[in-house]
C-alpha cells in the first residue's frame, strides 16, 4: 500500500507543477511526460574517435529496453549521457520531461543509475550506506524509513544490513547497488552491463529480483547486457548499437530464443550494409538522370 501511494504521488508532479511532497516540501517542477526518453541527433566524440553518431530514438513509459552491441559499440557512453554523468557534443536529449543537458540535478532525483562498477562506499555498513544515500537525495525522514525497510526486504539484504560492504560477496554487492538505485522510487532505472560477471544462479536470482513488481513496478528500464537469457527474460525491446550507430531496433523477442547474440549482430550488420548499398545505388541513379 505504501508503494502505490508513493508512486501515485510521484506521478502527480508530472501533472500538476505545484504539487508538494507529504512533508510539505516543494517538488521540482517538470513537464507532463509523453515519452520517457527522446533522443535526437546525439553525437559524442572522444578526441577524434566518434563514440556515438547521430543517434536518435525514443522510449515509452514502462518499456524495458536492452541496449546491445559488441565491446566499444557505445553502450556505456549512451547510458552515461542519458544519466547526465557525461556531456554530449551535439543533439537533444529529453529524459522524463527534463532537458538532460540543462536540468541534470533535477533529472538525477528522478532516475536510478547503476554503472558497471558500482561505486559503493565499502567501509560503510549496508544499512548505514543506504541511509546515507537517502539523505543525499533529500528524502523526507518518514519516507526514508519506510523505503529503507522496503528495499532491504525486496533485495534480500536483511541478513547483511549490519555487515561492512567490503566483506560482502560480489553478488550481495550487486543487490546493494540495486537497492541504492531504487530506494528513491525512480521513474526510470538505467543499468550498465546488467549482472555482468555473475554465475548462472546469480543471473536467475537477480532477474527474479528485478522483475518483482515492488522493485521495478511501472518504471521504465534501460539496460545494457551481453547475456541473451537476461535480455529475453527482461527486455520488451532491443536496440543494437554498432560503432556508435543504431543498426537495429526490434520488439521481436523471439529472435533471442532462436539465435545467439553473435548471429543476430552479424545479420543486423549485413542488413544495414545492404540497405546502405541500396540507398547509394538509388542516389547514383537519381544523379545520373
Amino acid at each position: 500500500m505504501h508503494i502505490r501511494i508513493s508512486r501515485i504521488f510521484h506521478l502527480k508532479k508530472h501533472i500538476n507543477h505545484k504539487i508538494v511532497d507529504l512533508c510539505g516540501r516543494k517538488i521540482v517542477k517538470s513537464k507532463p511526460i509523453m515519452k520517457a526518453i527522446v533522443v535526437n541527433g546525439l553525437n559524442k566524440k572522444f578526441g577524434s574517435k566518434e563514440a556515438l553518431k547521430n543517434v536518435s530514438f525514443s522510449v515509452e513509459p514502462g518499456e524495458r529496453v536492452a541496449i546491445v552491441g559488441q565491446n566499444g559499440a557505445g553502450k556505456t557512453t549512451l547510458l552515461r549521457i542519458l544519466s547526465t554523468y557525461l556531456p554530449a557534443n551535439s543533439g537533444t536529449i529529453e529524459v522524463l520531461g527534463f532537458d538532460a543537458m540543462k536540468d541534470a540535478l533535477e533529472l538525477r532525483s528522478n532516475i536510478g543509475y547503476l554503472p558497471e562498477a558500482v561505486p559503493l562506499y565499502e567501509e560503510m555498513r549496508v544499512f548505514e550506506y543506504l541511509k546515507f544515500k537517502c539523505k543525499l537525495r533529500h528524502m523526507p525522514t518518514q519516507t526514508r524509513r519506510r523505503r529503507l525497510h522496503d528495499v532491504i526486504s525486496y533485495c534480500d539484504l536483511a541478513a547483511h544490513s549490519n555487515t561492512t560492504i567490503a566483506s560482502l560477496s560480489q553478488g550481495v554487492k550487486q543487490r546493494v547497488g540495486i537497492a541504492d538505485a531504487i530506494v528513491h522510487e525512480p521513474h526510470l532505472l538505467m543499468i550498465d552491463s546488467l549482472f555482468s560477471n555473475c554465475d548462472p544462479y546469480q543471473v536467475e536470482s537477480f532477474t527474479k529480483l528485478l522483475l518483482k513488481d515492488e522493485v521495478l513496478g511501472s518504471s521504465t528500464l534501460l539496460f545494457s547486457s551481453h547475456n541473451r537469457e537476461i535480455i529475453s527474460s527482461i527486455a520488451t525491446r532491443v536496440i543494437f548499437l554498432n560503432h556508435g550507430e543504431i543498426t537495429a531496433d526490434t520488439t521481436d523477442m523471439q529472435l533471442f530464443k532462436q539465435y545467439t547474440l553473435s548471429e543476430l549482430f552479424t545479420n543486423w550488420i549485413r542488413q544495414k550494409e545492404a540497405k546502405s548499398e541500396e540507398e547509394q545505388q538509388q542516389n547514383n541513379e537519381s544523379l545520373g538522370k
